[in-house]
């Protein structure tokens, strides 16, 4: 390809010994992504090869900063779900200040949802829910409707889990808003319903729960991962049946072949009942569990 100027094919004939290396297919790519970086003189032959202006290679401070931003929320995440509180927030103190500035609005989003999985464990979850619906919000604005979901649907969770029926059900149902039109949401629209259901059966609207569990058509073995996860809180509060109840659960996952599943609620059994004084027992179930964890995976 000839070039637009002598100038051009000068700087060309200067730098012709490295350009077999510099216009490279791998080289180029790499430069792109950032993972090299050439002098100016090099740079600037790139572009003119491309026909692209210099800039094109320049790395965007939004995105930089969003890029780190971003690993640094996840990071904080992981300590989240590893039960790292000081650590988490810690890490999340570190995040506000760059928060602050201009980012891509998907990773303010995510800065939100951590924010409100932080809370969830500190603040209490009144507040986690605030945080979880700007988190909402701020998906929705990103065109993210799966991640709006997801905030919506765990907030009107947690809410039904500490008793505050009422509002689960109203924040359940603004998650149903949110998701009605996106058609391929087949599954979060499945558990929506259901959990709209669940809030209005405990408010005693039963008209109104066969309606919404009348349109919900999720698989037998999530039904009871939904129930278990009701009652296990339940447990926690009352823990007097809990041998009977860690029964008949784990029985109901096994008839399922979900062996983990029910693995998992012996395990959780066994650790209540050794906070009872009850190791015998207590190690009569962790058996149980050992075997069933040795079982064909789910």
């Amino acid at each position: 390809m000839a070039f637009a100027s002598n100038r051009s094919e000068y700087h060309w004939d200067c730098l012709r010994p490295v350009a077999g290396e510099v216009l490279s297919r791998s080289y180029i790519g790499a430069v792109e992504r950032g993972r090299v970086n050439p002098t100016l003189d090099k740079l600037k032959l790139i572009a003119e090869r491309l026909g692209k202006p210099v800039s094109f290679f320049v790395p965007d401070e939004q995105e930089l900063l969003s890029d780190r931003l971003e690993a640094m929320l996840n990071q904080a995440r992981a300590l989240v779900g590893a039960k790292e509180w000081t650590q988490a927030k810690a890490l999340f103190d570190e995040c506000q200040q760059a928060c602050s500035q201009v980012v891509r609005p998907c990773v303010r989003a995510l800065y939100l949802e951590v924010r409100a999985e932080i809370e969830l464990y500190g603040a209490g979850v009144l507040k986690a829910v605030d945080s979880y619906k700007a988190a909402a919000q701020a998906y929705k604005d990103a065109s993210l409707t799966a991640s709006a979901w997801k905030c919506l649907y765990t907030s009107a969770m947690q809410l039904y889990l500490a008793n505050h029926v009422s509002y689960a059900s109203f924040v359940a149902l603004k998650t149903l808003e949110t998701i009605e039109p996106d058609e391929g949401l087949v599954d979060e629209l499945a558990k929506t319903h259901y959990l709209i259901g669940c809030c209005y059966a405990a408010l005693g609207n039963s008209t109104g729960a066969s309606e919404h569990f009348s349109q919900e058509d999720v698989e037998e073995w999530e039904h009871l991962k939904d129930n278990w996860a009701i009652t296990k809180c339940s447990l926690l509060r009352n823990p007097d049946e809990v041998m009977k109840v860690v029964s008949l659960f784990s029985q109901s996952f096994i008839k399922l072949a979900r062996y983990r599943d029910a693995a998992d609620v012996l395990s959780f059994g066994a650790e209540l009942l050794e906070q009872q004084g009850r190791p015998k027992e207590a190690l009569e179930l962790m058996k149980a569990a050992c075997d069933l964890y040795k079982r064909r995976p789910q």
